[in-house]
């Protein structure tokens, strides 16, 4: 009898310490959780009034210690990159991806921003085109003007304007990820001479790229929609018909080498009407001159 009270005694006990253990994970835990932000929040606070980057970056790594957050993610991206730290500074900003609240549509189109801004300095020209095109669409309509001139510096790059079929399918695969209901596109800056239809010797190298990657990808789509854009000097009745006549053109140039995409292809000319770039410089307007493919499901 003595034993199986013993015994009875034991197990209360033992529930006892349980029931103590699991008041303390319910109580303690998120109490010290509370505290650790805390501490994280008054960090970073300190971080955005410290004058020095370097200090900034230090406090902003313990803020981050204390409470992994969004924001103080995305500032240490945006303070690596400024000091020249550019892999360090993508994995902020893949950090601040991963803790992004997808409610937040426009916060999401910032950090992608940002990292297509690291990307382009660190030379991954595919991902820094993917990254500023998701964010261009998660920011509409009122894009920051940084964010304009980030897509502009990238759509300058040399090698932005000279793509492999290679990069111009992984443009478009890792836009797929990033925005939900895309439907695939890309901007090729298949070149034609001034007032001209026919692509020059530079833009027929860029036809030829865009030829195999479609090729390697036709059966995944019903349709390969080619459109012509022009600048915005002259007359816009005019510069739709051009527009007509250049993705005419080039619809024919891939039917002609590519057959295996022939009744696939429809040309479309969108003239003036759809300007990437509303300025009125040289570039603006070699950048507005261009041809746009969307490929439909």
């Amino acid at each position: 009898m003595n034993m199986k009270k013993t015994r009875s005694f034991k197990l209360l006990r033992h529930c006892e310490r349980s029931a103590a253990i699991f008041l303390l994970a319910i109580f303690f835990i998120p109490s010290c959780y509370a505290e650790d932000c805390e501490k994280g929040r008054q960090l970073y606070q300190q971080a955005r009034q410290a004058s020095d980057l370097n200090t900034a970056v230090s406090l902003l790594e313990q803020s981050i210690e204390q409470c992994p957050d969004v924001t103080a993610f995305y500032d240490l991206g945006k303070a690596n990159l400024k000091l020249g730290n550019t892999q360090h500074s993508i994995d902020n900003f893949d950090s601040a991806y991963r803790y992004w609240d997808e409610t937040n549509t426009r916060q999401g189109g910032m950090i992608l921003g940002r990292r297509a801004q690291a990307k382009l300095a660190l030379g991954d020209i595919a991902g820094a085109v993917a990254d500023v095109d998701a964010a261009v669409l998660a920011t509409q309509p009122t894009i920051p003007g940084w964010l304009m001139q980030v897509r502009r510096d990238i759509d300058l790059n040399p090698q932005r304007q000279n793509l492999s079929s290679k990069a111009m399918g992984d443009i478009l695969s890792m836009k797929a990820l990033q925005v939900r209901g895309f439907t695939p596109q890309l901007d090729i800056y298949v070149l034609f001479d001034w007032d001209q239809d026919m692509p020059n010797r530079a833009g027929v190298s860029q036809l030829d790229q865009l030829g195999v990657m479609l090729n390697d990808q036709s059966h995944s789509y019903s349709e390969i929609r080619i459109i012509g854009h022009t600048d915005k000097t002259g007359d816009a009745a005019y510069n739709m018909n051009l527009s007509k006549r250049r993705s005419v053109n080039v619809k024919s140039w891939l039917e002609q080498k590519y057959k295996n995409i022939k009744s696939k292809l429809v040309a479309v000319g969108a003239g003036e009407t759809e300007l990437k770039y509303p300025g009125n410089s040289k570039e603006d307007h070699q950048l507005n001159r261009r041809i746009e493919v969307q490929l439909i499901k």
